[in-house]
């Protein structure tokens, strides 16, 4: 085994293999109601794009900056529920069924779901933020000889990004500083990022906490020995 072959299997941590527990919350104006299950999703894609802004004076480059320019993405996932369909593309649900029409407003929301870590049971979990979906063809095909694959349905969706101009975010179910709150929550509100001081101030805020509960019960013991 070559010496780059032996360095690229030195760090299992960062192969992801799989997709599962996807989810889409809608964004009511005000923040994410609970997130809907997705069942049966075969695969997601999210990609980003960047457009390149350049200023020229005097015969030269002075300024050239990367901006966020939206962007698209592709869920597939083996048919749909009725409160799938209502919650991802905002269609009226009605008795039996779904009505499509053509002032549906599809709601801005963000997809969740993770990944695991390959040979581990740790995952990465994902939020992408300010999704819209559009709503897929209807296709059918006859069964033949008495077989019959089930239906794939493609979703498509635009993405764009929050009022602190966060596109997405993830987390790793086994990093030292993780969250334990948003690994248990993940899937019942849509997290926000927590800054590296944000933490550090509340593991102090807690160990004070803890210090001074230590310091009463101690002022309690040595009362009752008196």
């Amino acid at each position: 085994m070559s010496k780059m072959a032996r360095s690229a299997g030195s760090r299992p941590d960062k192969l992801l293999c799989g997709l599962r527990n996807i989810h889409f919350a809608k964004w009511n104006g005000s923040g994410y109601e609970t997130p809907v299950r997705i069942w049966n999703a075969k695969s997601i894609e999210c990609g980003i794009n960047y457009e390149t802004e350049q200023e020229w004076a005097d015969d030269m480059l002075i300024d050239n900056a990367s901006l966020f320019a939206g962007g698209e993405g592709k869920l597939s996932v083996l048919g749909l529920s009725m409160e799938e369909f209502v919650a991802m593309f905002g269609s009226k649900k009605v008795k039996g069924g779904v009505v499509v029409s053509s002032v549906d407003q599809a709601p801005q929301g963000a997809f969740l779901f993770e990944r695991r870590r390959k040979k581990t049971k740790k995952s990465r979990l994902y939020v992408v933020y300010n999704c819209q979906c559009s709503p897929g063809s209807i296709t059918a095909e006859s069964i033949a000889e008495g077989k019959g694959q089930a239906q794939e349905d493609e979703i498509t969706f635009t993405i764009g990004e929050t009022e602190e101009n966060n596109i997405y975010y993830f987390i790793d179910t086994d990093a030292d500083d993780v969250v334990s709150d948003q690994v248990t929550n993940w899937f019942e509100t849509v997290q926000k990022p927590v800054d590296l001081e944000s933490l550090s101030l509340k593991v102090k805020e807690e160990s004070e906490v803890a210090v001074s509960e230590e310091e009463v019960e101690g002022k309690k013991e040595m009362k009752v020995k008196k």
